[in-house]
């Protein structure tokens, strides 16, 4: 069984996506506002407990409801999007990566102006997966537990 997870996130996940999502400036790519799905780190944890009990051979999208565009999941999480020309971003983030300072090298902007929205009825159909929470909701609890953490950061660095 293979489950194809859409980018995941949650109040305890620190993955690529979340990182770059806590920054105050998120970079996009100018011109460019993707739909995006988030699964949200509960409904992962069910998918994958349900590909093991259920043992059914294939491959499935897990995706949650609905889609979000990657602006909205910005002003979800409170930070403001940088919309930067592609050749720009790609070269400020390529000298990041290069620096190893960067969380995602200059092709996370393929991804960020060509991402890809999956069908979820087949893991409903076959593993009876049913997300709890929406692609809106999902980044939405993400936020929050971010805020808490930026709250914190705040209080240390005053300390």
């Amino acid at each position: 069984t293979i489950l194809r997870t859409a980018p995941i996130v949650g109040p305890t996940v620190d993955n690529f996506l979340t990182r770059y999502l806590s920054h105050r400036a998120v970079p996009t790519v100018l011109g460019f506002d993707p739909l995006m799905q988030f699964l949200h780190e509960a409904d992962a944890i069910a998918a994958f407990r349900l590909a093991v009990v259920r043992d059914a051979p294939g491959v499935f999208n897990v995706a949650p409801d609905g889609v979000l565009p990657l602006g909205m999941a910005i002003k979800i999480a409170g930070r403001t999007g940088l919309p930067m020309p592609r050749s720009i971003a790609s070269a400020f983030v390529g000298a990041l990566w290069i620096a190893q300072v960067a969380e995602a090298p200059p092709s996370f902007f393929d991804y960020l102006q060509y991402v890809c929205v999956a069908d979820g009825r087949l893991a409903q159909k076959v593993l009876g997966f049913r997300p709890l929470y929406t692609s809106r909701e999902a980044p939405t609890d993400y936020a929050g537990a971010q805020h808490l953490r930026d709250v914190n950061l705040l209080t240390e660095t005053r300390a």
